[in-house]
């Protein structure tokens, strides 16, 4: 479909009508670039789930919260009678107290203690939460809700320490301690250090001088002298210059500093 497009901030129009259909366009998929690519994917993705992992606390019991202890020990003070006496498992049942204890007490401090046994917030808390297996008749006070509260709102950034909270590059993820410490520590993978040479230290296309750190530099290759002779690239689009009789070919030049000049040849300008 033939026409032109106005180029916005430029007095100019594009004819989109005459691209360069036809020619032989060389191939563009490079395997070894393909691996760099897909081994930096897997370093973005694993460092985001390695830090979520830390920062997302494992959530406490609500047994804790709520001092379920305490809960059977108001049970205890206000029917403390229910159970006279008896027999359970070989042992003599003389009050509720005892009851509780051996039936539901041992089994609370079991299921804690195996599931739960950190501090608070997943164990970085300073607050050891204890629940007794020993009921005994007391009313009810527990405030374990507000205080774990105030202290993960009032928590900063970076509680633990640098090598574990913040923010890190990939080498320091390859060379550093696990990041998922609390509260028992993780296992760390161990392609770390050879994803990170195929994304970045020394990907497969890379040339061999350009490993042993002789890499060249964009301001290295600002030289004049390196245009000459180089071959422009077609884009496929014609421009059409305000003031200019004839449409030309738009190109652009590989080589860094140099130009195409559409009233020249086609090879690059210094």
């Amino acid at each position: 479909m033939a026409g032109f497009l106005p180029v916005s901030g430029y007095a100019a129009s594009v004819n989109i009508g005459t691209a360069t259909s036809g020619k032989n366009v060389p191939a563009t998929c490079d395997v070894d670039f393909m691996k760099s690519m897909e081994a930096r994917a897997w370093l973005e993705a694993e460092r985001e789930i390695v830090q979520n992992q830390n920062l997302i606390f494992k959530a406490d019991s609500v047994m804790e919260y709520t001092c379920f202890d305490k809960h059977l020990g108001v049970l205890v003070l206000y029917e403390g009678t229910l159970f006279s006496g008896g027999v359970a498992g070989g042992t003599v049942l003389t009050d509720m107290s005892k009851a509780l204890t051996n039936v539901v007490g041992k089994a609370l401090t079991g299921f804690v203690s195996k599931n739960f046994g950190h501090t608070f917030l997943g164990g970085r808390s300073a607050d050891n939460p204890l629940v007794s297996g020993n009921i005994s008749a007391a009313k009810y006070e527990c405030d374990r809700m507000n205080v774990v509260w105030k202290e993960a709102k009032c928590s900063d950034f970076q509680e633990q320490a640098f090598s574990q909270d913040g923010f890190f590059t990939f080498a320091e993820y390859v060379s550093g301690p696990e990041k998922r410490q609390l509260p028992t520590a993780c296992g760390k993978d161990p392609r770390w250090a050879q994803v990170l040479d195929i994304a970045l230290t020394a990907p497969p296309w890379m040339p061999a001088d350009w490993k042993n750190n002789k890499r060249p530099t964009y301001l290295n290759s600002l030289n004049p002298s390196l245009c000459a002779g180089i071959e422009t690239i077609p884009t496929g689009v014609m421009v059409q210059l305000t003031g200019r009789a004839n449409p030309y070919e738009e190109r652009v030049c590989p080589a860094p500093g140099c130009w195409y000049d559409p009233d020249g040849s086609n090879k690059c300008q210094p």
